[in-house]
Protein backbone atom coordinates (compact mmCIF):
# COMPACT_ATOMS: atom_id res chain seq x y z
CA UNK A 1 0.00 0.00 0.00
CA UNK A 2 1.01 3.32 -0.51
CA UNK A 3 1.12 5.03 3.18
CA UNK A 4 3.34 7.34 4.92
CA UNK A 5 6.40 5.72 6.85
CA UNK A 6 4.57 6.37 10.08
CA UNK A 7 1.16 4.63 9.21
CA UNK A 8 1.05 1.18 10.44
CA UNK A 9 -2.13 -1.23 9.21
CA UNK A 10 -4.04 -3.61 10.65
CA UNK A 11 -6.49 -5.63 8.37
CA UNK A 12 -7.56 -7.78 11.37
CA UNK A 13 -10.62 -5.82 12.60
CA UNK A 14 -11.88 -5.03 8.82
CA UNK A 15 -11.80 -8.51 7.88
CA UNK A 16 -13.09 -9.66 11.52
CA UNK A 17 -15.65 -7.29 10.94
CA UNK A 18 -16.72 -8.63 7.43
CA UNK A 19 -15.69 -6.16 5.16
CA UNK A 20 -14.57 -8.05 2.30
CA UNK A 21 -10.95 -7.96 0.28
CA UNK A 22 -13.00 -6.43 -2.73
CA UNK A 23 -14.48 -3.08 -1.06
CA UNK A 24 -10.92 -1.65 -0.75
CA UNK A 25 -9.11 -3.11 -3.29
CA UNK A 26 -11.03 -4.21 -6.49
CA UNK A 27 -11.64 -7.37 -7.85
CA UNK A 28 -8.54 -9.35 -6.27
CA UNK A 29 -10.43 -12.90 -7.91
CA UNK A 30 -8.56 -11.80 -11.02
CA UNK A 31 -5.47 -9.98 -9.97
CA UNK A 32 -1.91 -12.00 -9.99
CA UNK A 33 -1.13 -9.86 -7.36
CA UNK A 34 -3.05 -7.52 -4.94
CA UNK A 35 -3.24 -4.24 -5.42
CA UNK A 36 -4.42 -0.85 -4.00
CA UNK A 37 -7.60 -0.05 -5.16
CA UNK A 38 -8.51 2.84 -3.37
CA UNK A 39 -7.12 6.05 -2.47
CA UNK A 40 -6.23 4.57 1.46
CA UNK A 41 -6.19 8.93 2.49
CA UNK A 42 -7.94 9.56 5.75
CA UNK A 43 -11.39 11.12 4.13
CA UNK A 44 -12.00 7.98 2.22
CA UNK A 45 -11.50 5.90 5.52
CA UNK A 46 -13.44 8.63 7.40
CA UNK A 47 -16.36 8.23 4.37
CA UNK A 48 -16.25 4.42 3.94
CA UNK A 49 -16.32 4.56 8.02
CA UNK A 50 -19.91 6.73 7.76
CA UNK A 51 -21.57 5.02 5.50
CA UNK A 52 -21.09 1.94 6.86
CA UNK A 53 -22.25 3.76 10.57
CA UNK A 54 -18.57 2.29 11.55
CA UNK A 55 -16.77 4.46 14.44
CA UNK A 56 -15.16 7.64 13.22
CA UNK A 57 -13.51 9.28 16.17
CA UNK A 58 -9.80 10.47 15.95
CA UNK A 59 -9.20 7.42 18.37
CA UNK A 60 -10.73 5.10 16.65
CA UNK A 61 -8.44 6.23 13.88
CA UNK A 62 -5.28 6.26 15.39
CA UNK A 63 -5.66 3.00 17.25
CA UNK A 64 -6.39 0.66 14.53
CA UNK A 65 -3.30 2.69 12.19
CA UNK A 66 -1.16 2.84 15.55
CA UNK A 67 -0.57 6.17 14.47
CA UNK A 68 2.73 7.78 15.24
CA UNK A 69 2.52 11.61 14.28
CA UNK A 70 6.10 12.36 13.11
CA UNK A 71 5.44 16.23 13.45
CA UNK A 72 4.37 16.00 16.90
CA UNK A 73 6.68 17.26 19.67
CA UNK A 74 7.51 16.36 22.85
CA UNK A 75 7.79 19.12 25.72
Amino acid sequence: HDLPDFVRFTHQRHVNSGIKCQECHGAVETMDVVSQGAPFQMGWCVGCHKQKGAPTECLTFTINARYENPLATTS
